[in-house]
């Protein structure tokens, strides 16, 4: 009576992952007795990177965050599977190492299906291995912004904690040459200095009398000195950007090779099921 009670309310669980939503009464059943429950308290390692891939694991109750370590931060977090989410779905296909990490961010009641066990219930129901394939390239299309954010956001505070003082501030005149306020404080500028020189002008006194030559040599003198400021401002800019393409680069070869392996999954799920079904046999 209890384990029926345990198989229902495993099964209840199962219902709500999108995996096995469809599945009949009795097939959800089935898939129920190869569930092994667990249980995870707050703040405790569920698995560690290149830890042995032994199966999926589905949250029944509480947080879980899936995260990596990154050069340049502490931590990468890739997502936290809450209540009808689920897991490690890279172990049932190979049984490889694991991905990322996994901890708790509350106590935790979990799912875990065995990777041996849920092959062969795998293989007979080939809607399920397609489903699992398209939460996989879902995931791999969700990390691959999340590291193309990161790594520009590493370029950014690498290049941040390396500036100088001298380097801020030719990158702050670089800036306020380039815009609005600049435009209009010359212009204002130039509009008061003519003004003033050509009052002091009718009156007799000293001043830069038109053509304003005094003006001039202080507009030009003034452009001399913001050419190469500009120049080192464009110069750090260009090496940001060079550092920005190569960890693009790195996130590209790692994508490509990570779709390489779920085309290699996708074979192997493809071959299970054609030796299982009838037509194979």
């Amino acid at each position: 009576m209890v384990e029926q009670a345990l198989i229902q309310s495993t099964s209840a669980a199962l219902r709500g992952v999108a995996l096995f939503s469809d599945l009949p009464e009795e097939e959800l059943a089935q898939l129920s007795r190869l569930v092994q429950n667990r249980t995870l308290g707050r703040g405790k390692s569920l698995f560690r990177r290149h830890d042995p891939g032994d199966g999926l694991y589905i949250v029944r109750r509480g947080r879980l965050r899936i995260w990596l370590p990154h050069e340049g931060a502490t931590e990468v977090t890739l997502a936290e599977p809450g209540p009808g989410d689920f897991f490690g779905e890279l172990a049932l296909l190979d049984g490889g190492s694991r991905s990322a990490n996994a901890t708790a961010l509350e106590d935790s009641d979990l799912c875990f299906l065995p990777r041996e066990a849920f092959e062969e219930f795998l293989a007979a129901h080939p809607k399920v291995a397609a489903r699992l394939l398209a939460v996989l390239s879902g995931r791999l299309r969700q990390t691959n912004l999340q590291l193309h954010a990161q790594v520009s956001q590493n370029a950014n505070v690498q290049f941040d904690q390396d500036l100088t003082w001298a380097d801020r501030l030719a990158d702050t005149l670089t800036g306020f040459g380039g815009s609005w306020s600049f435009v209009i404080a010359f212009i204002a500028f130039g509009f008061f200095w003519s003004l003033v020189n050509l009052g002091l002008s009718a009156a007799g006194l000293w001043a830069d009398a038109y053509p304003f030559n005094l003006l001039n040599l202080v507009v030009s003198g003034f452009a001399c000195i913001q050419a190469p400021f500009i120049l080192m401002s464009q110069q750090r800019q260009m090496r940001r950007d060079r550092i920005a393409a190569d960890l693009d680069y790195q996130v590209s070869v790692s994508n490509e090779l990570r779709l390489t392996e779920i085309n290699q999954k996708l074979s192997q799920v493809v071959e299970l099921v054609s030796r299982q079904s009838p037509s194979g046999r």
